[in-house]
């Protein structure tokens, strides 16, 4: 840590950090109980797993408001801010294991040696990372152009409802213009043709043919 820093500034720190890890473990802790209920798919009870799922996400939702406007701060002050003013250096880089470390970190960081201190005290992503998250960010709409879109799109519905409120639908013009593509009275001549012989003329031989060609 930067040995420039004021007292006041020092205690924020010190307040920030303590609360951080207080929020931390509570998240961590509702982590680890959703990852156990996965583990057991086959006696989940999804009601109280959506229920743990979304105390998660307030938990993380309650660490980034702390981190912006931490009760140490003035309400016009970003805690990220501040946090990203800080310098921090490792004090010690030790070769070997540290049980106390492991302890801490619950064996996560056994060792604070030359290969890990970079790792957990850089400051930029990864290159893979940090293309991919810029790539999202460029995909981003900006909250106005969103909610300009959002309130277009609403309007252009609400002109729509009321247009088929109050004109009839074209369904209901075609059903009310429905016109028979035939006629009544020859079906029935033809269903009498059929079933009675009615108004077909007789079957003429060919000797009959043949008189009436020679008249």
């Amino acid at each position: 840590m930067d040995s420039s820093l004021s007292s006041l500034s020092r205690d924020r720190l010190n307040v920030v950090i303590g609360g951080l890890e207080v929020k931390l473990n509570e998240a961590r802790k509702t982590v680890e109980s959703l990852l156990a209920a996965l583990d057991q798919q086959e006696k989940l009870e999804w009601n109280e797993f959506l229920d743990k799922f979304t105390s998660a996400s307030n938990d993380l939702v309650t660490i980034q408001n702390f981190l912006r406007r931490a009760s140490v701060f003035p309400s016009s002050e970003d805690g990220t801010e501040f946090l990203r003013k800080q310098l921090i250096v490792p004090k010690s880089v030790v070769p070997h294991e540290d049980a106390e470390l492991s302890e801490m970190t619950d064996g996560r960081v056994p060792i604070w040696n030359h290969d890990t201190v970079p790792l957990y005290l850089r400051t930029k992503q990864a290159t893979d990372v940090e293309s991919e998250e810029q790539s999202v960010e460029a995909g981003v709409i900006p909250d106005d152009k969103a909610h300009r879109q959002t309130q277009t799109t609403g309007k252009s519905i609400e002109q729509l409802i009321l247009f088929f409120r109050e004109q009839p639908s074209s369904i209901s013009l075609m059903g009310g213009r429905n016109v028979p593509h035939y006629r009544r009275g020859d079906t029935e001549k033809l269903a009498r043709a059929v079933n009675n012989g009615e108004g077909l003329e007789p079957n003429r031989g060919p000797s009959d043919a043949n008189t009436k060609s020679k008249q």
